[in-house]
Parts: C-alpha cells; sequence; structure tokens
C-alpha cells in the first residue's frame, strides 16, 4: 500500500531530521527543547512565558524549569523593563546569541542540502504536498479528540 511507504518515509525523514538538529544542538550543551526557546526568545525578546509553552506545545511548568536552567547556565540575563521596574524581561547572553546564530547558519544549511537535486517546483510541489498531509493529520486528530 503506497500510503503505508508515504508515511514511513516521512517518520524516517522525521527521525533523521530530529538526528541532525540533535547533533547539532548538543555540540553546545543544550537539549533541542532549550535551543529552541532560545531561538524563539532571539526572534521576539518580547515573548511571553506562556506564549512560548503554546509556541513549542509544553506546559508552563515545563517552560519555567526551563528558564531557569537556561538562566544557571548563563544563556539568559534577567533584566528589569525599562518602562517599569517591577517587571522584568529575558535577554539573550552573548554567548547564547552566538550559540543561536551559529547553529541556526549551519541548519539553515543543513536544509539546504536536504533538498539537493530538486528543483524549485519540485520543492514548491513537495511543499504543498506536505501542508496538505500535515492539514489531514491535523484534521484527523481533531476528530480522534471528540
Amino acid at each position: 500500500m503506497l500510503e503505508k511507504e508515504i508515511a514511513m518515509s516521512l517518520r524516517r525523514t522525521n527521525k533523521y531530521l530530529g538526528n541532525i538538529l540533535k547533533e547539532q544542538i548538543e555540540e553546545s550543551n543544550l537539549s533541542i527543547r532549550l535551543f529552541n526557546m532560545l531561538v524563539l526568545i532571539r526572534k521576539d525578546p518580547t515573548i511571553s512565558q506562556k506564549e512560548m509553552a503554546t509556541n513549542l506545545k509544553l506546559s508552563q511548568g515545563a517552560i519555567s524549569g526551563s528558564i531557569k536552567r537556561l538562566l544557571s547556565k548563563g544563556y539568559l540575563i534577567v533584566e528589569p523593563l525599562d518602562s517599569d521596574n517591577r517587571y522584568k524581561r529575558l535577554v539573550l547572553s552573548d554567548k547564547a546569541i552566538a550559540i543561536v546564530d551559529k547553529n541556526k547558519k549551519l541548519l539553515d544549511e543543513k536544509f539546504i542540502q536536504i533538498c539537493a537535486g530538486f528543483t524549485d517546483t519540485e520543492r514548491e510541489l513537495l511543499n504543498d504536498l506536505l501542508a496538505r498531509m500535515g492539514d489531514n493529520l491535523k484534521r484527523m486528530h481533531m476528530v480522534d479528540k471528540e
């Protein structure tokens, strides 16, 4: 059954991508979760813990614990808000910025390598097909929850 072969290929692809990401990130002594949190903060310095939890599909407690780990490792700094000293914001340390920027660049290069040999049309078609599969899976998941 071709659908089963497609699903198995996607599973293998996901496993390979996960391994590539894990190997790249582990060089920085960070888990994928911690790295992804740093990426989110780098992308949006005003992101709240609640938004992070939603984005990463984690509980706010997990986010809070992860923030404590990032603070203890020196990847995050707590600074008061300029507008109101009662409130604090998380800022990436120089060490964190260097790790995020370096790994993001290396990962972007890996993503380009994944599509080596594909034409622009093939990449666009594959992207569209995978997006439709994602929508189908999302609908299936929502039906299963009902």
